[in-house]
């Protein structure tokens, strides 16, 4: 099984979290393996991202690194700002969000959701 820390849990169940954590749950699902998020409830947040193309341009802010090199340099740089420095995973891919509260589905964060804004 697999665990992972998230910076946010959206509406639908879905994670935005550190690029990595979408190719991770991706291969978790290919291999049969649980895919546990770990996450405190005043991360889940009113958003709703359907792809990767939904999410806002800022964000976590992390080093990305460009592995092509160049003849001249032969080593890795950094890449310029601008890139989506977040990836979404979406609700299909996670087994279970683990919380303050208990174990929970992804379906059940929207009525989580419903309790801390009613």
């Amino acid at each position: 099984m697999a665990f992972v820390g998230t910076e946010v849990v959206v509406q639908n169940g879905g994670l935005l979290s550190r690029m990595g954590t979408f190719q991770l749950a991706t291969l978790c699902r290919a291999a049969n393996t649980p895919f546990y998020v770990a996450a405190e409830t005043h991360k889940i947040v009113r958003l709703f991202p359907l792809g990767q193309a939904d999410l806002p341009r800022c964000g976590v802010q992390q080093d990305v690194l460009d592995f092509r090199t160049s003849e001249d340099e032969g080593t890795s740089r950094q890449v310029v700002p601008g890139q989506i420095p977040v990836d979404y995973t979406p609700p299909a891919l996670i087994s279970a969000i683990i919380t303050e509260q208990g174990i929970k589905l992804p379906a059940a964060v929207y009525s989580m959701l419903l309790d801390i804004y009613t």
